[in-house]
């Protein structure tokens, strides 16, 4: 043992810069995140961002067509009037668009389930 430390005295400061250099790598790789980590982070934070706005629309669809269908209850009488099929028309279309956005919310909230960030980033 004596030997092996006689040996490697002159090279003791060599050695101290390549552990301090090889702890300094692996603390560095271990405290900060990977690219990997950064793209789950993004895509979770994307898929939080949509399920949000998605229900900031459905919420204003819904008050468009509660306003709609009174519209359409209290001032047309028969619902073949000319104003009567518009509403009616407005009415189905906004009903399209908030499916639309239900199955976009739910796409979002999928995103958000543990793991499936995960799947979408290593998928690509």
């Amino acid at each position: 043992m004596d030997k092996l430390a006689e040996l490697l005295k002159p090279y003791k400061e060599i050695i101290s810069i390549f552990v301090v250099i090889v702890s300094s790598i692996l603390l560095f790789m271990d405290n900060f995140a990977t690219k990997t980590e950064l793209s789950i982070s993004k895509c979770e934070m994307i898929s939080l961002i949509t399920k949000t706005e998605s229900q900031l629309k459905i919420d204003n669809i819904n008050r468009s067509i509660l306003s709609s269908t009174i519209e359409l209850s209290s001032k047309v009488d028969p619902p073949s009037n000319e104003r009567g099929i518009r509403l009616e028309r407005e009415i189905d279309n906004l009903k399209k668009e908030q499916d639309a956005e239900r199955l976009r919310q739910k796409g979002a909230s999928d995103n958000l389930l543990p793991g499936a960030c995960e799947k979408i980033v290593k998928s690509k």
